[in-house]
C-alpha cells in the first residue's frame, strides 16, 4: 500500500491550488464571477486565494481544475534503490 507523507498531501494540495489561483487571476474574474464557474460559493474562492490547502482534499481539487478544462497527470517516480520484497 502506498501512503503519501502529509506534507507531501500538502505540497501537491498547495501547488494545484496556485493553478487555480493563476487562472483566475489570468481571467481577471471577481471572486464572484470564480465562484459562478467553479460552483462554489464565494468564501471557498477565498480559501483558494490563500491558499487554505486543508480546506481541499485532492479529489475536489481535481474536480476543480476539470472545471476549468485543465487535465491532471499523476507521475510517480522511485527515489533511490527500494528493496524489491516492497512489490509483493
Amino acid at each position: 500500500m502506498f501512503v503519501t507523507k502529509w506534507s507531501d498531501k500538502n505540497k501537491a494540495r498547495a501547488e494545484l491550488l496556485s493553478v487555480i489561483k493563476g487562472i483566475i487571476k489570468a481571467n481577471n474574474w471577481t471572486q464572484a464571477k470564480a465562484a459562478n464557474v467553479l460552483k462554489l460559493d464565494q468564501p471557498k474562492i477565498s480559501l483558494i486565494k490563500n491558499l487554505k490547502v486543508k480546506e481541499f482534499s485532492l479529489e475536489r481539487i481535481f474536480l476543480l481544475l476539470s472545471r476549468l478544462n485543465c487535465e491532471v497527470e499523476i507521475m510517480v517516480k522511485r527515489k533511490g534503490n527500494l528493496d524489491k520484497s516492497n512489490y509483493s
